[in-house]
Formats: structure tokens, C-alpha cells, sequence
């Protein structure tokens, strides 16, 4: 049987998911280990500074360290 109460915490709101952002030392490394091993794909926008990765419901976000300008997100 499917529980379909929502959890709610202390403030009363339901977070249905939260998107990490990786400051990564080595894009090429971090692209090579989500895609090769974990079979993750990657979006076609992604540079070498930045990208996001995906498989089934979860996304993953990786900046290259000293890279990541977190003001233009």
C-alpha cells in the first residue's frame, strides 16, 4: 500500500527534491566516472567549466574548482 500523505517538517512545506551543485578539481575526471562507471549521460549544453548529468531522477551539477561563478547561477 502507497502512503500518499505528504511529509511535512517544522515549517510546514514538502521539499520534493534538492539539486546539488559539485565543485569539481577535474571536469574531465568528474565526466569520465558519471558517465563511463555510473552510467549517467550529459547534456548537451555542458562546457568544460560546467555541465549537469543525468540518469533516472537525479541530476548532478559540476563546476570546475576555481571556475564555478555561483552569482551567475
Amino acid at each position: 500500500m502507497t502512503n500518499t500523505k505528504r511529509i511535512r517538517g517544522p515549517l510546514g512545506i514538502h521539499i520534493e527534491g534538492i539539486q546539488v551543485i559539485l565543485n569539481v578539481r577535474d571536469m574531465e575526471a568528474s565526466r569520465a566516472f558519471y558517465k563511463g562507471i555510473l552510467g549517467f549521460e550529459e547534456v548537451d549544453w555542458g562546457t568544460d567549466d560546467f555541465t549537469s548529468v543525468n540518469r533516472e531522477n537525479v541530476q548532478r551539477w559540476a563546476g570546475q574548482s576555481g571556475n564555478l561563478d555561483l552569482d551567475r547561477l
